[in-house]
């Protein structure tokens, strides 16, 4: 029982950490978009 539970937080853990990492990639992909933005200009 104890496995199966350390198990599942794991699953869920790794979920919000991939989460957390498609945020951080748009955020990077938001800051290029302003520098081409202000390039263009």
């Amino acid at each position: 029982m104890t496995g199966t539970q350390k198990w599942k937080r794991r699953e869920v853990q790794y979920e919000k950490n991939a989460a957390k990492v498609e945020t951080n990639s748009e955020r990077k992909m938001r800051i290029c978009m302003r520098r081409s933005e202000y390039k263009k200009e």
